[in-house]
């Protein structure tokens, strides 16, 4: 049988080749910066055959140097700053002159009594290039706000997920690894396979993992290994967040991330919590549903199912509600009639809500085999929609509560916006949690940063997130990936 291990050396390849190349640019002024890329561009249209991967790191090495240095003179702590994303020399020099032409409008609106106001021409002009691998700032988000790390919960999960990501950053490799030695003699199959097996999978085999991806004994332990792999990657490049946060079992791994749970006993707890669930579900069978509406209407119009749960106030008009089989058909019906938009979720049961009492002793007994300690960075809870206590036992009544009581999302993303957090950034599989970040903060100042979104390439998202990390006011440092790739 092939081993995660040699699957592994099958995708890595040439680890100086990327898909994409993240080039950095920053200067004291938006006029220098414009001819900072002015004379690049140049450069690249005279030699075409130009190293992108060199060129990229080149350009980190005199952003962050020149960042550094007038930091070191008692200068701005900040410089206007452009990132782009390009997959290949001639992209890269099409995006060029794109940003280029970004910058000299954006200095004439600055200029010009008859344009815009500048701060709302360039919101309007970003829009239209971020969707195209470009980011631009010229005052970052953080000095005025915190940056928050968000972890998604179960649900998000696919076979292959994170395995072009895993065959470059060994801290996420070796998370995956490390779970599989805790967990050998558990599950049949070792998490790593799941994750590095990916590339390599057939479609019947897709469609077998699909279905073992609904059994939480096997997806709580995969999403906190992969999660807090890819959390240790952004750590070594120099994330540094001010608050923690989670959607469901992410808020575990959120305390994982913040110190107070140690990893072994992360994935021991997500092992024993998902058969507690499972029994559970199997006792009390039923399903969760989506529904296009708010809390409030939802409570009026399902008044009369009975067995009937909000299990999750994600966002404006997006309830998950949970049930038995015959009141969530009921309540789809109600819904059908009120012109209510619903989608049944793939999930093992009806979670969050009083139908999974019968997993509280279990998940309670789990708990005291978990040490709990403090955090180094405060965590908000979906419970509580607040931050989480300091005392061990009262995170640990708070963890049992996620058994039976409500997710609730939407006001725990409004609390911490209100603390201050401005920049959200999504770590794990797909970019759920951004949507709604989004949909909850419409009309607001703030960024969401996904690391992965599903059909997109991983290592092109990741220097998407990356440049729009950099370009958010983060101080990243991306020496290691230049180490790791040999440039």
């Amino acid at each position: 049988m092939t081993s995660p291990d040699n699957n592994l050396a099958k995708t890595v390849g040439h680890r100086h080749h990327w898909p994409a190349e993240l080039l950095l640019f920053r200067a004291a002024t938006t006029t220098q910066l414009l001819e900072q890329m002015q004379q690049q561009r140049w450069l690249l249209t005279r030699n075409a055959t130009t190293d992108l991967a060199q060129l990229a790191a080149a350009c980190w090495r005199r952003a962050y140097y020149g960042l550094s240095d007038a930091r070191a003179a008692g200068g701005a702590d900040w410089q206007p700053t452009v990132a782009i994303v390009a997959c290949t020399t001639a992209e890269a020099l099409e995006k060029l002159a794109l940003a280029c032409k970004l910058l000299a409008e954006a200095s004439y609106s600055s200029t010009s009594r008859r344009s815009p106001r500048p701060d709302i021409w360039l919101q309007r002009a970003q829009r239209a290039v971020t969707a195209q691998g470009i980011f631009f700032a010229e005052e970052p988000l953080l000095p005025d706000g915190k940056l928050a790390v968000l972890f998604p919960g179960q649900g998000i999960h696919g076979p292959g997920m994170l395995g072009q990501l895993a065959s470059v950053f060994p801290e996420l490799r070796e998370s995956m690894q490390r779970a599989d030695r805790l967990l050998e003699g558990r599950i049949a199959k070792p998490l790593s396979g799941y994750v590095c097996a990916g590339p390599q999978i057939t479609a019947d085999q897709r469609r077998q993992w699909a279905e073992l991806f609904r059994r939480s004994e096997l997806t709580l332990p995969l999403i906190a290994a992969a999660c807090t792999g890819l959390f240790r990657v952004l750590r070594r490049l120099g994330l540094r967040p001010d608050m923690l946060a989670g959607h469901s079992f992410g808020e575990h791994v959120a305390l994982c991330a913040a110190g107070a749970i140690d990893y072994d006993d992360l994935i021991l707890l997500a092992y024993r919590r998902g058969l507690a669930l499972m029994d559970a579900a199997r006792c009390s069978p039923g399903g969760m549903l989506a529904v296009a509406a708010d809390a409030d209407r939802c409570r009026r119009l399902l008044a009369g199912c009975c067995e009937v749960a909000i299990a999750n106030i994600n966002a404006p008009r997006q309830v998950v509600i949970a049930a038995t089989e015959d009141s969530l058909l009921r309540a789809r019906q109600v819904c059908d009639a009120n012109r209510i938009a619903t989608e049944r979720l793939d999930v093992a049961g009806p979670f969050h809500c009083w139908l999974m009492s019968s997993a509280r002793p279990a998940i309670a007994h789990a708990l005291q085999q978990c040490h709990v300690g403090g955090m180094a960075v405060p965590v908000w809870s979906n419970i509580t929609a607040a931050p989480m206590p300091s005392d061990p036992v009262q995170i640990k009544r708070i963890l049992l509560e996620h058994t039976t009581a409500p997710v609730r999302f939407a006001e725990q993303i409004e609390n911490m916006y209100a603390a201050g957090a401005r920049v959200f950034v999504e770590v794990g599989p797909q970019n759920v949690l951004c949507r709604l970040v989004k949909r909850i903060l419409r009309g607001r100042p703030h960024l969401t940063v996904a690391t992965h979104i599903n059909g997109r390439d991983e290592l092109v998202q990741w220097q998407r997130a990356l440049g729009q990390l950099l370009t958010a006011g983060v101080r990243l440092r991306l020496e290691r990936l230049e180490w790791l790739r040999g440039t």
